[in-house]
């Protein structure tokens, strides 16, 4: 991190630290049961949507700490939360949480091996902002009594497709106006026309989109424009102003496929 930026960050991360002789590494601090934080985990990114407060942060579980990825971490410590997520089972983890599990969760096997459905599994935002990423496809097919839905996103060059319980369609529908039932009517994204007359028929990535306690949150599988160049370095100009592009630092205003417009690096 710049220095330059310490203070601004600190105050939304009140225990960021400057790593030194007298504040070491994660691996050498101590959880709250005596060990150490020396497990990888995984590399994310942290912030608001528009990448101008975003932060990429390697992430380092409790040494030896059983998988609890289906699991949610309950901020209000309140059991009424764990109902609500469906996530019944409140626990610790090496003392870190506590955490609202599924049904049948221990303490040394958070995540029961006898989850109803791979696709009923959401894994939550763990910052605001931020999209939980997984290589895998999660929806090629969709469990009963879960229906496909998929939602075409222009500005951001996306199709996605999701597992859903048809229950829900219409709270989602109110977030996602382009949610729409795969039917023969309505055929999945490999069908869907891009604004250049292609098909979103390349598998990109797996994401989970929503609110940061899983209240509101869905994994999806995200397809791109098919033989779309990579521009993974470009943010979406939400604004669709040449300010936001200079602000920043991404100075290239350009379209991908008809997809866009994005702010893309000098070059």
């Amino acid at each position: 991190m710049d220095p330059k930026r310490f203070g601004t960050f600190k105050k939304f991360e009140a225990n960021l630290t400057l790593i030194d002789s007298a504040h070491p590494a994660c691996a050498k601090q101590f959880t709250p049961d005596g060990k150490y934080y020396a497990d990888y985990s995984s590399t994310v990114t942290h912030g608001d949507p528009f990448g101008i407060l975003s932060v990429t942060l390697d992430l380092y579980a409790p040494q030896g700490a059983p998988d609890h990825s289906c699991c949610t971490t309950d901020l209000f410590s309140k059991q009424g939360t764990c109902n609500l997520l469906h996530k019944p089972v409140k626990l610790t983890v090496d003392g870190t949480g506590p955490y609202c599990c599924p049904k049948g969760a221990t303490e040394k096997e958070p995540c029961p091996k006898t989850l109803e459905s791979p696709s009923e599994v959401v894994v939550p935002a763990k910052q605001w902002g931020e999209l939980v990423s997984s290589a895998a496809p999660c929806c090629k097919t969709c469990a009963p009594p879960l229906l496909k839905y998929y939602s075409v996103d222009v500005a951001n060059g996306f199709c996605g497709e999701a597992c859903m319980d048809p229950k829900r369609f219409g709270t989602f529908k109110k977030f996602e106006a382009n949610l729409t039932l795969i039917d023969s009517a309505h055929p999945a994204c490999a069908k869907q026309f891009t604004p250049d007359g292609k098909y979103y028929a390349d598998y990109s990535s797996t994401v989970t989109h929503g609110d940061p306690f899983g209240i509101l949150s869905v994994t999806l599988d995200l397809y791109a424009p098919q033989g779309a160049p990579d521009h993974s370095c470009c943010t979406t100009d939400l604004f669709s102003k040449q300010g936001t592009c200079n602000l920043l630092h991404k100075p290239v205003k350009l379209t991908v496929d008809g997809t866009g417009p994005y702010c893309c690096p000098k070059g």
